[in-house]
């Protein structure tokens, strides 16, 4: 019997901890899409995954489309730091000043989930993000906020993105590069 301890010879460990310390960013990153619902009481419960990167408590606030977005206290910090200097600028009612501010500011309220990771989502932002009790609910990891929408919003969301077409296209590049034909700049038909 092998004892455990013995290293594989084809694994670099110096190479593999360089990586991660490389990629050490990619743990606060918000990725990933998860379906949930909304409960009789308006409460959500948020996947495991996002708990870890958002912490204890984070700001739940108005995202464009009729979307709601999820910040980690950091990351909110970030979008205020980012307003106050477009106001130290002279800029307090420039159009996307104005629009970081009614969107970011107007409807946000800080969130501490229970154990179980539910919060509940003021009526307001239910509102806004068309999510109803007993309904689908989507948070998509967007790189620093995760985006919460209903499911019908998703769907139309990842059609107008080309979110499908494009994976289809790069699934068909890579084939094609697999199978040494062409060079991938596009659709065979």
């Amino acid at each position: 019997m092998a004892d455990k301890t013995d290293k594989n010879p084809s694994v670099d460990v110096e190479s593999i901890q360089a990586l991660r310390e490389e990629f050490a960013f990619i743990d606060s990153m918000m990725g990933g899409t998860f379906s949930g619902s909304i409960d009789s009481n308006g409460r959500a419960s948020l996947p495991g995954r996002l708990r870890e990167t958002l912490g204890d408590t984070f700001v739940l606030t108005k995202e464009h489309s009729g979307q709601l977005a999820i910040f980690s206290l950091q990351g909110y910090k970030k979008i205020f730091d980012q307003i106050n200097e477009a106001i130290a600028r002279g800029e307090r009612f420039s159009k996307q000043t104005q629009l970081l501010i009614n969107l970011y500011c107007s409807g946000q309220t800080v969130v501490k989930p229970d154990k179980l990771g539910r919060f509940t989502i003021p009526p307001e932002l239910r509102k806004w993000a068309s999510l109803r009790q007993k309904s689908e609910v989507w948070f998509v990891g967007s790189f620093d906020r995760v985006v919460v929408m209903n499911k019908t919003t998703h769907v139309e969301w990842e059609k107008k993105q080309g979110t499908v077409d494009f994976l289809d296209q790069l699934t068909d590049q890579t084939k094609e590069r697999s199978s040494g034909q062409g060079s991938g700049g596009g659709r065979v038909s």
